[in-house]
This record gives structure tokens, sequence and C-alpha cells, in this order.
């Protein structure tokens, strides 16, 4: 979810949250197709989230007296809280824009049957709902959903459908940063006694900053690499934390600074591998867990202190041998 899809999630939740419907219940769950939510539940006191989407399921809980949700995987991860604030709330009362009909009499045309997407919601208590998500309607506007256990056809907005979708689709994990390519002035890069710059001119790209003239980067080979700078996974998060330099993060082996458009500062540190070799320790600034990043990511930001992406040219004026 990119700063554009944050955006959009806030929006949701302004919308949704001035104009909350209360269901009450009373002995077993009922749902209302007076009222235009399918259910209503606390968002304080769900637990346990299962999204799935076509072939794709993703499993969340909130470990019990915390306010963390975890994806749970081997290992399981925090969510990454920034791109998951709001997804309760959003799952508290899904809004219904209009219930179709009383009964659903041809469930598979509306993509029902199988479901496209379905999402189960549940309290600690036992309490909670499953519901089913199907086919966009005709005018994009809408999807089609249902309550499992009653026999409405609805229609959810698709804005909604599509963020809640993609708790299976593109799941929250943590990242070391959050950042988008437009939102990047200047990257620097410091590894093994090295330092590179790097500026972006939003007309014409990166550049390595060597002086006058500057030198334009390598374009084949800086897409894979920006890609990787805009999608800083961390495969594990470390909670029982031994000193830092355990982990080849006192003083940092590399230490990468981005520089936002506003001037605000992004730094993250790598450190020394991880036993197996398949992974390194890395820090972002300011946050006090360490985090696990995959060696061939790290290598690629290592590599633009110690092999920078010049051009051909540039390459053999640096190399003439």
């Amino acid at each position: 979810m990119n700063l554009r899809l944050s955006i959009l999630l806030v929006a949701i939740l302004v919308l949704f949250g001035g104009t909350f419907l209360v269901l009450r219940f009373t002995g077993q769950q009922e749902a209302s197709t007076d009222e235009p939510w399918l259910f209503r539940l606390d968002d304080g006191a769900i637990a346990f989230i299962v999204a799935t989407h076509e072939d794709k399921t993703v499993n969340y809980e909130k470990k019990p007296g915390s306010l963390k949700w975890f994806i749970l995987e081997d290992p399981e991860l925090p969510v990454n809280f920034e791109k998951w604030s709001g997804i309760p709330l959003l799952l508290s009362g899904p809004r219904v824009n209009r219930v179709l009909a009383d009964t659903i009499e041809d469930a598979a045309s509306f993509g029902l049957d199988p479901p496209v997407s379905s999402v189960t919601v549940t309290e600690r208590t036992g309490i909670g709902f499953e519901f089913h998500m199907g086919n966009i309607t005709p005018d994009e506007s809408n999807t089609y959903a249902r309550l499992v256990g009653f026999p409405q056809l609805f229609t959810v907005p698709t804005s909604w459908a599509e963020v809640i979708s993609g708790l299976a689709t593109e799941p929250p994990y943590p990242r070391l940063y959050l950042i988008d390519e437009e939102d990047i002035r200047d990257i620097q890069v410091i590894s093994d006694g090295l330092t590179v710059d790097y500026h972006r001119d939003p007309a014409s790209g990166f550049f390595i900053i060597e002086g006058d003239p500057i030198v334009l980067v390598s374009q084949e080979r800086w897409d894979g690499t920006m890609s990787l700078i805009l999608n800083p996974r961390v495969v594990e998060v470390l909670f029982d934390k031994d000193d830092l330099a355990v982990y080849g993060l006192d003083p940092p082996v590399t230490i990468t600074r981005l520089t936002r458009m506003d001037g605000s500062l992004i730094e993250f540190h790598l450190g020394a591998r991880t036993p197996d070799q398949e992974h390194y320790y890395a820090q972002t600034l300011g946050n006090d867990e360490i985090m696990i990043v995959p060696a061939a990511w790290a290598q690629a930001m290592i590599e633009l202190a110690t092999d920078p992406p010049y051009p051909p040219e540039e390459e053999a004026m640096a190399d003439p041998g």
C-alpha cells in the first residue's frame, strides 16, 4: 500500500466513521436490513481476522493484553502500523449501500459461489461474523456481498472492498520504512569507507553526484535498484535483543539516508549477516526494533556505495583497466 492508497484508506475511515449506526445484539447475532451495516463489532475487541482472496489466505491476530497485531506466518510478523492503522475500525461495521434482494437466487452470478473474497472477523469472546464479497457491479462503484448465515444480497463500496481484499493480496508486512519514488530527493549511501550521493531531478531522473559534471545513472541497472529501495521487505523482527554491536549495528556496517522532497530524512543501518548468511540485521534510525532483511536486498543497498550504477561510458572512465 503506497502513499496514495494510504490516503484512500484515511478517506474511507472518515466516510465510515462519521455515519456509524449501532446494531443491537439480543441473545443471538442478528442482521438488520433496515440499517446500513452488515454487522457491528467493537473495533477494540476484535482479536482475529482471516482474509481470503481467490486462493490466498492470510490470518491476523491481536495478542492478548496487547494492542499489537501480527500476521500469523512462520515466523509471525508484526503488521506495519502505518498500513494497518484503521483496518479494525473498517471491519467493525462494513457499510451496505443497498439491499438488492431478500434472498439470493443465483449466488454464482454475483461472484458469491464461490466468493471472490471472504473475511471472518472475531472477537476474543468468540462473537464474530463471516462475510463474502463477489463481483463488481456494472457501474464499478459497488461490490456484491453477503453475510454468511443470512439470505440477503447487499452491495458495499468497491473502494472499501479493495482495501479489505488487500489484507489477503497485499498483507501489511513490516518494512524498514515507507516512501514513494516521487517523494525521494536525495540518497546517500556510506559503506566500506565509501560515500556516494544521488540526486533526483524530476525531469531527468537520478544522478550520481561527483562534483561537476554529475553523472546520470545507468537506467537499466537503476530500475531494479529503485524497485528494491521502494520495497524494503522485512522477514523477521527481533524482540529479545542483545547489544547492538552483536548485530553489527554499533557502529553500523552501512548507512543509507533517504531525503524526502520536504527535506525530512529516513536513515537506516545495515549490520552483519545472520548466521545462515541468507539475511542481514537492519535498523531504522529512531526505531528500537532490530529487523532481518534478505541478503540480496541488503547487497543491492551496499552496492550503491561500492559499485555505483554508472552508465557504460562512465564505467570505462572510472576503471580504465
